[in-house]
């Protein structure tokens, strides 16, 4: 329902497709039906994409994570990690 504090506003598609623009949160999310997502938070001070599989990119104050829920493949003519501690186990 319509309010003077009606925070929300957003786009919903008949395949439930969604934009939604939250301005007390300070966030705006699209998404699919089947839970593919695309956060951006003022409030988390982040990006976040995620797909209906489980893996998800995370952009914050505490840096990048990646995060697959199986493989992850990085393809390139050249590739070059760079950092003053690198962990790989």
């Amino acid at each position: 329902s319509v309010t003077k504090e009606n925070n929300k506003k957003g786009i919903v598609t008949k395949e439930s497709l969604k934009i939604i623009f939250d301005d007390e949160n300070k966030l705006i999310e699209i998404s699919t039906s089947k839970g593919n997502t695309l956060k951006l938070s003022e409030q988390d001070k982040g990006i976040k994409l995620e797909d209906e599989n489980g893996n998800t990119i995370t952009m914050d104050n505490q840096g990048i994570k990646i995060k697959s829920s199986k493989d992850l493949v990085m393809e390139g003519e050249y590739i070059k990690i760079k950092g003053e501690r690198v962990d790989i186990n």
